[in-house]
C-alpha cells in the first residue's frame, strides 16, 4: 500500500488494548478506510464483517482461513450491506491454478481418476486442509459439477476400507519450518 502512489494508509488497528506505534483503535481505523484488508483468523474477521456491516462501510477484503459454517455464515449476512471480498490465497498463479485444477478435473471426469490434495505447512498453523488446498479442492469438484462438502475424505487413519469412488481427498502434514507447499 505504502509503495502505491494511488493509495493511502490511513489507520492500523490489532487486537483491543494494542496502542503500539502507528495504531488506532479499531472504531477510528474503520471510519477513516474506505477498504479494510484482513489477514487475522476467522473469528477476528467474521467480528470484523459484522461490525463493518453495522457502520454501512467500509467495504472489507479478507484473506483468513480456517472459518467454522457460523462465521462464514456471518460474513455473508454482513456483505448484504457492505463490499466483501475473501479468498483463501490472493497468488495470481494459485488462482491460475485453480482454474487448471477445475478444467482437468472437468476433463478427466469422476471415474477415470483420484484426486488427492496432499499440503505441508509450518507447525504453527492453526487450520487444516489450508484454505489454499480447499480452494484446489473447491475447483476440482467444480470440474466435476459436484459439491466439495459431498466428496471431501479429509481425515484417514487405520483400516478404514478402499477409498470412495468419486472422493476428493486431502492430506495434511504439520511440522517445522515449512512455509507452505501443496
Amino acid at each position: 500500500v505504502a509503495a502505491d502512489p494511488r493509495l493511502e494508509l490511513v489507520a492500523r488497528f490489532h487486537r483491543p488494548g494494542s496502542m503500539g506505534e502507528g495504531l488506532v483503535e479499531r472504531d477510528e481505523a474503520l471510519s477513516l478506510a474506505d477498504v479494510v484488508i484482513d489477514f487475522t483468523t476467522p473469528w477476528t474477521s467474521a467480528e470484523l464483517a459484522k461490525a463493518c456491516a453495522a457502520r454501512g462501510g467500509p467495504a472489507l477484503v479478507i484473506g483468513s482461513t480456517g472459518f467454522t459454517a457460523s462465521e462464514l455464515a456471518a460474513i455473508a449476512e454482513a456483505a448484504k450491506t457492505i463490499a466483501v471480498v475473501r479468498s483463501g490465497s490472493y497468488s495470481l498463479g494459485l488462482n491460475m491454478l485453480t482454474g487448471l485444477v477445475e478444467q482437468a478435473a472437468r476433463a478427466l471426469g469422476h471415474d477415470d481418476c483420484d484426486i488427492e490434495i496432499l499440503e505441508a505447512h509450518h507447525l504453527f498453523k492453526v487450520d487444516a486442509p489450508s484454505g489454499t488446498a480447499l480452494m484446489l479442492g473447491e475447483a476440482a469438484a467444480r470440474g466435476r459439477g459436484i459439491e466439495l462438502d459431498d466428496v471431501a475424505r479429509r481425515a484417514r487413519d487405520g483400516i478404514v476400507g478402499p477409498r470412495g469412488a468419486g472422493e476428493i481427498g486431502f492430506a495434511v502434514l504439520r511440522g517445522g519450518s515449512i512455509v507452505g507447499e501443496h
